[in-house]
């Protein structure tokens, strides 16, 4: 009987995900990191889920409109990738994203609804420094002068 629960708290723990600190569950088989998009003149929030053969899915939704859009992923080098994916409003996204960390990165598309940018695995607040509005430049680290 001990050895039966201690194989099951054992397996328990070897197979639960870790998570990272910008949110995403890393486990044996997938990644699942937090997705955070502006698309047009739109917010979009979801999810990214990564498999083990350097493919994936992506589902958001709007938070202004209810809006969903979901597709997929696939890395084309070691810290490359691309991405599309299809809303229910009928739009279609085509982006390209680089990663910062194992479950981590940020990206820009281009759609029917206007341009895309986009973060995964990071926290809201860390999202920010890559998410542009149209007509709104990137911003740039501001550089402190010596004075």
């Amino acid at each position: 009987m001990r050895t039966s629960v201690s194989l099951c708290l054992i397996s328990v723990a070897v197979l639960s995900a870790c998570t990272t600190a910008g949110g995403s569950k890393i486990g044996f088989f997938t990644v699942e990191a937090p997705v955070f998009a502006k698309l047009g003149d739109d917010a979009f929030v979801g999810k990214a889920v990564g498999y083990t053969d350097r493919t994936g899915t992506i589902e958001m939704t709007s938070a202004m409109t209810n809006e969903k859009c979901v597709g997929s992923f696939a890395y084309t080098g070691a810290r490359v990738g691309a991405a599309k994916l299809t809303c229910t409003s009928g739009a279609t996204v085509k982006a390209q994203f680089n990663s910062l960390g194992p479950a981590s990165g940020y990206g820009v598309g281009v759609s029917s609804k206007g341009p895309m940018s986009f973060t995964f695995g990071l926290t809201a607040q860390e999202a920010e420094a890559y998410l542009t509005m149209p007509n709104q430049k990137p911003p740039t680290k501001k550089l402190q002068s010596e004075s």
